[in-house]
């Protein structure tokens, strides 16, 4: 068996130019959310070259409607990504029909709209 080739990596990276711009959760405990949603603009910015503006509040009130939680205590990591799968990451002021996340983000040129 051969030996697998050596390759030397760099010390750092810098991954700022696929970065979303810093969000200001004020008093509400989202931060999770906020780093989910953040994780969804960097993968955008950097697959397709754009940035959008992803709504930090649908996501907050999905997961917590998932949990079935009335009271802002923060969340599990794991259920408010759980929820963006679930229901989506929409655009900042994005329409949500009926209260859903119907027009939730979608990848543009690999999911069609929902009607």
């Amino acid at each position: 068996m051969a030996e697998p080739e050596k390759v030397s990596l760099p010390a750092s990276v810098d991954l700022t130019a696929w970065c979303s711009p810093i969000e200001n959760q004020d008093k509400l405990g989202s931060c999770a959310v906020d780093a989910g949603v953040g994780i969804v603009e960097h993968y955008e910015r950097r697959a397709f070259g754009r940035h959008i503006d992803a709504s930090c509040l649908f996501p907050y009130k999905a997961t917590r409607n998932l949990l079935h939680w009335i009271e802002d205590t923060g969340a599990f990591l794991r259920t408010r990504m759980g929820a963006m799968v679930l229901f989506g990451v929409p655009r900042r002021g994005e329409r949500i029909l009926g209260g859903h996340a119907i027009v939730a983000m979608r990848l543009r040129s690999r999911i069609q709209p929902v009607e």
